[in-house]
């Protein structure tokens, strides 16, 4: 075996060893599509148009609105082609061929047959199922037949068809095996077939290849595939998508469990911004490999709830939603369903938090306060329905719960916690409570402003220190929070952020960690710091990431997270900092995992006009459609305009 072979399936080897991931899947169903069933073949055009074989036509999506062009013959569409010299789509069918072109005078495409140019005993030939540019020549190929176009369109000859991979050497290894496609792959070929698994040609002989995906291609039988030259995807007929990066070695699942409508794939297509499309046997569908974020019991048929909080803790990940408390393993394992959970049995109804006090977990829920263990919750007894629990560090061993009835302390016992006392002096309510660096406290009401206050000496009372809202050093009592920004305490507001003044005991606004967002208005940001020390900043349709810079700067991205706002659930609760490059975002259903290594896509779309319509007393005139680039002026009367 070769040098370059040997490389190519050690790469091939740790691409498939990593873990799988799940992202999300946009469905377009039939009824949306206004087509037929069945997808059979994808591009694109240089616009950035979506183009689909489909069963009742072409098929064009410009990301907003559907459109289907019927083939000469109103038979099923197999394969689709856009020429970017030409301009126009090439299509094959049942017994027919040709090219869509817009050249009609309102740029509406207009079907060209060419295989109309084939004398009558050669328009019988079957289903063409692949369109070749080759130069300035085109060839349609069904199984055994190719036919061959000039550069100018204007004559078609006839050629039996045999695929290359069956004269190379080792070919006969593939008798007897369906191939459903050979791609290029660093320099050599991959031969991707039915149910037999993955072969290699490098240039001398054809190796089989058994990767640990072998067992899954072959059960679920492989229909298609596709590479745009960092990844590759396979479409199988019973188990919808497998994707794996080729820079990172990341495997996406795409398929029923994952929130896809079928799991019958028939094509699939990598877009201009790496977006996978996929033609199901029942409508269509995109997933988005490369998106910067996963998608965790997100489906109807995977959910949990709405998400709260998390934590990893003893190897295993803790997940609070309304429904209860649940344990999964901490990263997604190399799998196309998602993870298995398992209730924890003494616990449920709605979670609002949970913490780590010194190696004890602490869950605080609508019905009281438990102590964590493996899958087991016990009961605190003497706290009500618990908002959340702060750690003391100012006072070791202790632990400060507040419930629906006010403040309580706890003191640990042995590997949990117990009530030591129900704290006089001070009962406000709230889920937002930190402790600041000097030992003292801070709590925030949603309605009556923020509270700082301490513990008495012998930790029988909360006294009052200050309190701050409107008229004191706020603008408002309603929608404020506290948190901490490198140690030091912040008060959030609609306004801005606010800092602590010890020695002049008042709130004073910051504007140098007000700007570092630069979202004042719209609402509260609620802000939390990772352990390498970057900001998360959220609030109602609004996600963004702050970096520290150098001499106090900071570097914000606010658009590669902006799709993912409108999915969270930021009423309550609080995200899980998994690791220094991973956070886990509570959503409206399950959760959704931040993976600060997957880099978005940079690239930008132009924007499509897909239609110029004019208004008239008698109705609107259609003007212009689809054309890729309209050079023609389009005249518009004063009346048009209106």
């Amino acid at each position: 075996m070769g040098k370059r072979l040997y490389n190519l399936l050690l790469l091939l080897t740790l691409c498939l060893l990593v873990r799988a991931q799940q992202t999300g899947v946009r469905n377009f169903s039939t009824l949306e599509v206004g087509a037929g069933k069945q997808n059979w073949a994808i591009d694109q055009d240089e616009v950035g148009r979506m183009l689909f074989a489909n069963n009742n036509g072409l098929l064009v999506f410009d990301g907003s609105q559907w459109g289907l062009y019927p083939i000469a013959n109103y038979t099923i569409v197999r394969c689709v082609k856009y020429d970017p010299r030409r301009k126009v789509v090439f299509a094959g069918a049942t017994d027919e061929f040709g090219y869509y072109q817009a050249d009609s005078p309102n740029q509406s495409p207009i079907y060209h047959s060419l295989s109309r140019l084939l004398p009558a005993r050669d328009r019988f030939f079957g289903e063409v199922w692949q369109i070749e540019l080759q130069g300035d020549r085109v060839v349609f190929r069904t199984k055994s037949t190719a036919f061959e176009c000039n550069a100018q369109l204007t004559r078609v000859s006839k050629h039996p068809y045999t695929p290359p991979y069956t004269r190379w050497p080792g070919a006969e290894q593939l008798n007897g095996h369906t191939v459903r496609a050979v791609l290029p792959l660093r320099g050599q070929q991959l031969i991707v077939t039915a149910t037999a698994g993955l072969y290699v040609y490098d240039g001398h002989r054809i190796v089989p290849y058994n990767s640990p995906l072998t067992p899954y291609l072959r059960q679920h039988e492989v229909f298609c595939a596709t590479t745009n030259g960092r990844a590759i995807a396979f479409g199988t007929v019973t188990g919808g998508v497998v994707a794996q990066s080729l820079i990172t070695g990341q495997t996406t699942y795409a398929n029923i469990a994952t929130g896809m409508m079928n799991n019958t794939v028939l094509s699939l297509f990598f877009d201009n911004t790496d977006n996978l499309w996929m033609g199901l046997d029942n409508g269509a569908a995109i997933t988005l490999p490369y998106m910067p974020y996963l998608l965790l019991f997100a489906t109807p048929a995977s959910s949990i709830g709405t998400g709260y909080a998390s934590l990893i803790k003893d190897n295993r990940l803790y997940l609070a939603t309304n429904q209860g408390l649940y344990i999964t393993q901490p990263t997604p394992q190399s799998q196309p369903v998602p993870p298995l959970v398992t209730p924890v049995q003494g616990v449920k109804g709605q979670v609002w938090s949970l913490l780590n006090a010194n190696g004890t977990l602490l869950c605080a829920a609508d019905k009281g306060g438990y102590v964590v263990s493996g899958n087991l919750a016990t009961s605190i007894n003497g706290l009500s329905g618990t908002w959340c629990f702060c750690l003391l560090n100012q006072h070791p061993g202790y632990v400060l719960a507040c419930d629906y009835k006010g403040l309580a302390l706890l003191k640990r016992q042995g590997n949990g916690y117990i009530m030591h006392k129900r704290l006089e002096g001070f009962n406000e309510s709230s889920g937002n409570l930190v402790e600041d660096a000097d030992g003292t406290l801070w709590i925030t009401h949603w309605q009556k402003g923020v509270y700082h206050f301490k513990l008495s000496g012998d930790l029988q009372r909360a006294e009052l220190l200050e309190h701050f809202g409107a008229g004191n050093c706020l603008r408002r009592n309603e929608g404020n929070l506290v948190t901490r920004i490198n140690g030091r305490v912040c008060i959030s507001t609609a306004e801005g952020l606010y800092q602590y003044d010890s020695r002049r005991h008042k709130l004073l606004y910051s504007k140098e960690a007000s700007h570092i967002f630069n979202t004042i208005g719209g609402g509260t940001l609620f802000i939390k710091q990772t352990s390498d020390g970057k900001l998360w900043g959220l609030k109602n349709q609004y996600l963004a990431l702050a970096t520290p810079g150098r001499n106090g700067t900071w570097h914000v991205d606010s658009t590669s997270y902006r799709s993912l706002s409108p999915r969270l659930q930021i009423g309550m609760g609080d995200m899980g900092l998994l690791s220094p490059g991973q956070t886990l975002f509570n959503a409206n259903t399950g959760f959704v995992l931040i993976d600060q290594q997957r880099k978005p896509n940079r690239n930008v779309n132009r924007v499509i006009i897909s239609a110029i319509t004019a208004q008239r007393a008698d109705g609107d005139t259609l003007l212009y459609t689809f054309a890729p680039r309209c050079k023609t002026e389009i005249n518009l009367t004063h009346a048009q305009t209106r």
